[in-house]
């Protein structure tokens, strides 16, 4: 292309952050486009509203990538994590990296063996989270306590004709709190380009539940905490600014209970570290399915959750974070989160367009690259990530005003199928099987396709 391109008409569609896109796709110089459908830049909620099969590649530029359900469902994403950690990539087996140390153990509910697998797995005092796959905003999720609930759920879906399709999940029973209140943790994760390849990540903020945890609790508020779910609750207006925290707080509210175990930089060090890694990691898991357009770019809101023994788990990831900037926090966080969004987007759009090297960046960014096509990994699947968290033995942690429990280890699949195989060595080596006798079904894995919904 001879000259850069230039960005001169836009559009937003949807109301998830529309006046903030909209200011600063002015403050640029570019106008509103009196037809949703010509234009240059394109921000739109929903994916369904970009006509990717017309997209002029090279002209225009639209904030959706194509072919995502593998990241932003949750069986896509169960599915393309399990695909990655059972498949020897890279030429190394996955024995040292286990996929039950990034989410917690999880079950698709429409396959007969994750089912008799489940059923085998659990115990009568065991909290399971069952979620539809496609759904946002904690839509359809519910708590099953015990194998009797989960045998009289799956009851009911046997008598469904199309039973929806549905994960479940182990439930993480004893999270970290913060003052008596659950929380999440809500990430970025900006595919900035796919044709090269180009990714970044951006710490975010904490989702604090209204309600005081209780694990028996019947209100599913005090068991999820994004903000759909707080808003609904009666008490949020009274304590919406409570309801979310930076990451400096965080930190601060950590040193400030003493957690001798804990560095005093343990927020922006360790987890950030751990986050960003898990992060790299659910995007390789599904890079290869993507399609390179040049123009395409994502930005993506990754959750996770922290233990009381401080270990760091990946819920999921959302297609269409939000981007509402009604508390302090966030007000904060999400316009300098959207702006930084737009300019790399560009930047790295008109670069590749004038043939330039995208790296490095002339957008003063708070972003951190995780990968690049055009230089190596920053981060390889060959890292060790660690099964448990480094401080998972000790003693010194309070979690909101109480002492944990030491916490029951974890089966993992891998430490399953390892004792599954030694049991049919040891079957085999003492006598024949009988005509009759089953062969063990290999595992099969496919990556379902969904449409994902708006978040």
């Amino acid at each position: 292309m001879n000259g850069r391109r230039k960005i001169k008409k836009f559009v937003v569609l949807g109301s998830n952050g529309k006046t903030l896109i909209e200011d600063i796709c002015k403050k640029r110089n570019w106008i509103v486009s009196p037809e949703p459908t010509v234009f240059d830049f394109k921000w739109t909620e929903v994916k369904a509203h970009i006509d990717f099969e017309n997209f002029r590649e090279g002209k225009q530029m639209v904030n959706h990538i194509p072919n995502t359900t593998g990241l932003t469902t949750k069986d896509g994403l169960f599915n393309s994590l399990r695909r990655l950690y059972c498949s020897n990539h890279n030429q190394r087996k996955p024995s040292k990296d286990n996929l039950y140390d990034i989410i917690p153990e999880t079950y698709e509910l429409s396959c007969c063996r994750d089912v008799n697998l489940l059923l085998g797995k659990t115990g009568d005092d065991d909290l399971w989270i069952c979620k539809p796959v496609n759904c946002n905003q904690g839509k359809g999720i519910f708590v099953l306590r015990g194998k009797k609930q989960i045998q009289e759920y799956l009851g009911k879906r046997e008598q469904q004709k199309k039973p929806p399709k549905r994960i479940i999940q182990r439930y993480i029973a004893r999270p970290l709190l913060i003052k008596k209140k659950k929380f999440d943790i809500r990430t970025f994760l900006l595919v900035a380009s796919t044709r090269p390849f180009l990714v970044y990540y951006h710490t975010g903020y904490l989702k604090l539940s209204v309600n005081d945890y209780d694990p028996s609790s019947e209100d599913i508020s005090t068991h999820l905490t994004n903000q759909y779910q707080q808003k609904r609750n009666p008490g949020y207006k009274d304590i919406m600014d409570e309801t979310v925290m930076s990451m400096e707080q965080f930190q601060s509210y950590l040193n400030a209970l003493e957690f001798g175990s804990v560095a005093s930089d343990w927020v922006e060090g360790d987890l950030k570290s751990r986050m960003k890694l898990v992060s790299f990691i659910a995007f390789k898991s599904v890079m290869h399915s993507l399609p390179c357009k040049l123009g395409c770019f994502d930005l993506f809101g990754v959750d996770f959750m922290i233990d009381e023994a401080f270990n760091v788990w990946l819920i999921e990831v959302n297609t269409n974070p939000a981007l509402h900037t009604n508390c302090t926090v966030l007000k904060d966080i999400i316009p300098s989160v959207v702006q930084q969004t737009i300019e790399i987007a560009v930047e790295v759009f008109e670069k590749k367009c004038d043939g330039k090297a995208l790296l490095p960046l002339e957008t003063k960014t708070t972003f951190e690259l995780l990968y690049s096509a055009e230089r190596d990994n920053l981060y390889s699947f060959d890292s060790v990530i660690p099964r448990k968290s480094k401080y998972s033995d000790k003693k010194s942690f309070k979690v909101g005003e109480r002492e944990p429990k030491s916490a029951p280890p974890r089966r993992t699949a891998h430490r399953a199928l390892s004792s599954a195989r030694a049991a049919v060595r040891n079957r085999s080596s003492a006598s024949l099987p009988s005509r009759g006798a089953r062969k063990p079904l290999p595992l099969k894995v496919s990556l379902v396709q969904v449409t994902p919904a708006v978040s």
